[in-house]
C-alpha cells in the first residue's frame, strides 16, 4: 500500500525537479540620485483660521407613545429640522417639518425600552437644508428609546450598528417624549453677486 502512495507522488517522466526563474533583467532601471526637498521656509499662513460663517443645525420634536404605558405598541410624532446662518433666529436658512409614524418592533437596541419602525413624511419645507443624513421622504428607520440614557438611538441604515441620534426625555404629557440635537459648524457662503 505504501508503495502505491509513493508512486502517486513521483513526478512525470522527464521531470527534472524544481523550475528556475529566468534571470532578472535590470538593464532598463535607473537609479534615483535626487534628494527629497525639505520646506525650510517660514510659515506665512494666517494664524486665525476661524470660518467667516457659522451654521447651527438643529433637530427637535416630540414622540407620543400609543398603547399601554409600560409597553407601547406605536408612536406618532413630529421632527423639525432648522438651520441658522450665523445664529439668525429671525431668518432661518432652512426649516423642514416631518411627520413620524411608527409601529413597535423587536428591541435590537441594547438598553432600549422600546424600538419602532418609523416612517418619515416631509410635510413642509422652506429653503435647502445641509444637515447630513436627513431622511428621504417615506424612509423607514428603526429608532429605539433608551430612557436610562436619555437617548433615541438609530439603527444606522439598517446595518445593525446603533448610533445615538437625539437627546431625549419624558415630556409634560403622559406618553410624550421630547428630543433635541444641535451642532454648529463652519461654512463657506457663496457671494450673492457671484
Amino acid at each position: 500500500m505504501l508503495a502505491l502512495l509513493c508512486a502517486g507522488c513521483t513526478g512525470a517522466a522527464g521531470d527534472t525537479g524544481a523550475a528556475e526563474l529566468p534571470p532578472l533583467d535590470t538593464s532598463g532601471w535607473r537609479e534615483d540620485t535626487g534628494t527629497f526637498p525639505f520646506d525650510s521656509a517660514e510659515d506665512t499662513a494666517p494664524l486665525d483660521e476661524a470660518p467667516a460663517h457659522w451654521l447651527t443645525m438643529r433637530q427637535a420634536g416630540t414622540w407620543t407613545l400609543g398603547g399601554p404605558e409600560a409597553d407601547p405598541t406605536s408612536m406618532t410624532g413630529v421632527l423639525v429640522v432648522t438651520e441658522l446662518l450665523d445664529g439668525d433666529e429671525e431668518a432661518p436658512a432652512c426649516v423642514e417639518t416631518w411627520a413620524l409614524v411608527g409601529a413597535r418592533t423587536e428591541p435590537d437596541c441594547s438598553g432600549c425600552a422600546s424600538t419602532f419602525a418609523v416612517e418619515h413624511t416631509r410635510v413642509a419645507t422652506e429653503g435647502a437644508c445641509r444637515t447630513p443624513e436627513l431622511p428621504d421622504p417615506g424612509e423607514l428607520r428603526s429608532l429605539g428609546y433608551a430612557q436610562a440614557e436619555g437617548r433615541v438611538w438609530w439603527d444606522w441604515y439598517d446595518t445593525g450598528v446603533w448610533v445615538p441620534l437625539w437627546e431625549a426625555e419624558p415630556g409634560s404629557l403622559p406618553g410624550e417624549l421630547v428630543f433635541v440635537w444641535e451642532a454648529v459648524v463652519g461654512v463657506l457662503v457663496e457671494d450673492e453677486d457671484g
